[in-house]
């Protein structure tokens, strides 16, 4: 296809308003409608098994327009079959009579529909499987600077297709999302057009209707609509005006814009160019991941992946700012490695960063009482982290988190916090027996997520990583040897520019930062806390994320100012469970995601419970810098 032309026929499209099919337009059908009608069928033939009927695996693709690959999963589905155009209460009747003719009466298929359609429902809304098609955000993202109202109309219901694009988080994107319950008909009958025009107060001949179906095709031909794009192949939608393979086509060239807007303009290019999402990346931290599967730690971290999936289309990476394990052991790497090795396929990398809990030198057994390695001979460390733990104690209550004082649990369960500080030595961490204690924690650190390195730094897409790491096992905070102090002085240095932002990971937030760090509050926690203060204090461009503290994201101080004279500083959340500010536990997931664009940083807080945006947790850094004059 030549750049500047679709399919030879239009130069440029001029609209007032846009219209959105959903499902196979703004994401992926298959991926999650799919995933939808394999969990109904598969329980509605294990009910009518259970009764003594069939249906054969060969009868599957006729119920609802499917296609299947050689498992049995579906792969692909009929654009003009029920499954892509029909409402819910179509496919319901579809499986209802289904049932009837395999055996049952109607009354009994009514049930069983019933309930299978219900369960359907239940695990697309812990599984959330929706993902973007490729070029979409940016599609979006083009329309919204140009200022053009845009809506959804879908075969959904409206509720149902306001959750599914806020499960994707481009809800806020549209002026209105027109279900078929708020029609008298669906498509391919025009009422969702007319009705959507009548809301947006454009009229239908100078809106552009866009979808993937011959329904979405017909019902703007029947509304007047000005221009009717198809999401496909070439020559399978008889009825669009054009077809392209995908928005990235429509991005190729200003096809698309509002009438009374120059794009030619300096002014608008470079206004465009300020709009335009140049990268993004996932922060999480704080994973605790425990050696058994279904600790609700790790169904925080597996629900998390699955949330990031659908939203990461182009990340750089997903930033771990630490303690990956609950306690480093040899079973919870396994666990966390089963975890990352079923991630969604669409995921990008993953780049980690210590801490304390990855490589501290006290473990809590599972009823609670401590163990310090740093008081047991070599064999015996090797088993506890191995989780076979020495004879222990009278077991006591486990404190709840790290959000927990250790100098208070230490007190109540008879730690020795002073003998334990005499065997690990000074801050400079070079006392042999502290050494060897943490270089034993770092290999098992390294053999379970990868990475070797108690520091490490990376060029992504043009970006600089930089990741920071304890080395000592102190069992809460964090020692920064001079020799990383001054690596990291040489890092920040290579290639800065103040309207280039530099990213930097630290487990431990330095003192009165952010959320948690404040001196009351006590999980600050780097020992050379001033050292680095002032070798940060030199690139106010960068950007530092932090964990430690489980604070949530709606406590206040998520975000730390630096004002020109010390990077920005944020606090990432937890993924295991969250602290807050009345000092209490909170079961719950949370993470960032960063937006790179030219001229700003964008910090947005995500719950990966809830699968939703965090209200109010949406910050802005400014670039370049604003240095404070001496």
């Amino acid at each position: 296809m030549e750049k500047g032309k679709l399919e030879g026929e239009y130069d440029v499209l001029r609209a007032d308003a846009i219209l959105f099919d959903k499902d196979g337009t703004l994401l992926d059908f298959t991926q999650m409608w799919g995933f939808w009608a394999d969990t109904a069928i598969e329980m509605f033939r294990g009910l009518l098994a259970e009764r003594g009927f069939v249906i054969l695996q060969e009868d599957i693709p006729g119920i609802w327009g499917t296609q299947h690959d050689s498992t049995g999963r579906t792969s692909g589905y009929d654009k003009r079959g029920p499954l892509a155009m029909g409402t819910m209460d179509e496919m319901y009747a579809i499986l209802v009579w289904h049932g009837y003719r395999a055996g049952l009466s109607w009354a009994e298929s009514k049930m069983i529909v019933r309930d299978c359609l219900r369960h359907a429902d239940d695990e697309l809304e812990r599984v959330r499987p929706a993902r973007l098609l490729p070029g979409v955000q940016a599609f979006l993202d083009r329309c919204r600077l140009q200022g053009i109202p845009m809506a959804v109309v879908t075969a959904d219901d409206t509720d149902s297709a306001r959750l599914h694009l806020r499960w994707l988080g481009i809800e806020d994107y549209f002026n209105d999302v027109i279900g078929t319950d708020l029609a008298e008909r669906g498509k391919p009958y025009p009422d969702l057009c007319l009705l959507a025009c009548e809301r947006l107060g454009v009229s239908p001949q100078r809106t552009i209707v866009i979808g993937d179906t011959d329904g979405d095709m017909e019902m703007a031909r029947a509304a007047g609509a000005a221009r009717k794009i198809g999401i496909g192949e070439p020559g399978v939608l008889k009825l669009a005006d054009l077809t392209v393979p995908s928005f990235e086509w429509l991005l190729e060239g200003d096809f698309i814009y509002r009438e009374g807007i120059d794009m030619n303009s300096k002014e608008q290019q470079g206004a465009e160019s300020a709009q335009r999402l140049l990268a993004t990346f996932q922060v999480i931290t704080d994973t605790h991941v425990r050696d058994k599967a279904g600790h609700i730690h790790n169904r925080h971290f597996e629900q998390a992946l699955q949330d990031i999936s659908s939203y990461c289309e182009g990340s750089l990476g997903i930033m771990h700012a630490g303690d990956v394990t609950d306690r480093g052991l040899a079973g919870e790497y396994a666990e966390f490695r089963r975890i990352w090795n079923g991630r969604p396929a669409n995921l990008p990398g993953l780049y980690v960063t210590l801490g304390n809990h990855d490589i501290g030198t006290v473990l809590w057994e599972e009823g609670g009482n401590p163990v310090d390695l740093s008081a047991l001979p070599d064999f015996e460390v090797e088993d506890a982290l191995d989780g076979h733990f020495p004879g222990s104690k009278q077991q006591t209550e486990q404190p709840l988190n790290a959000a927990q004082s250790l100098a208070e649990a230490a007190a109540e369960m008879g730690l020795d916090l002073a003998g334990m500080a005499e065997r690990l030595g000074s801050s400079d961490a070079t006392s042999g027996r502290a050494r060897a204690l943490w270089e034993r924690r770092m290999r098992r650190f390294a053999d379970g997520t990868g990475e070797a390195a108690p520091y490490h730094a990376h060029w992504i897409g043009g970006y600089h990583f930089i990741f920071l790491g304890s080395e000592s096992p102190h069992p809460k905070d964090c020692d920064l040897s001079e020799a990383q102090l001054t690596w990291l002085q040489d890092r920040l240095a290579e290639k800065a520019a103040p309207n280039q932002p530099i990213f930097i990971f630290l487990h431990q937030p330095v003192r009165d930062t952010v959320a948690g760090s404040m001196s009351e509050q006590g999980w600050y926690g780097v020992n050379q806390d001033e050292a680095l203060k002032k070798v940060l204090s030199g690139y106010p461009q960068a950007i530092l994320f932090t964990g430690h503290t489980h604070w949530q994201l709606s406590a206040k101080r998520m975000m730390y100012d630096g004002q020109g004279a010390m990077p920005s500083m944020f606090n990432a959340s937890s993924v295991a469970y969250l602290w807050t500010d009345r000092d209490e536990h909170l079961t719950g997931s949370e993470g960032l995601q960063v937006e790179i664009y030219a001229d700003r940083v964008v910090v947005r807080g995500r719950d990966f419970v809830t699968r939703s945006w965090i209200a109010g947790a949406e910050y802005t850094v400014k670039f370049p810098v604003s240095v404070p004059q001496a």
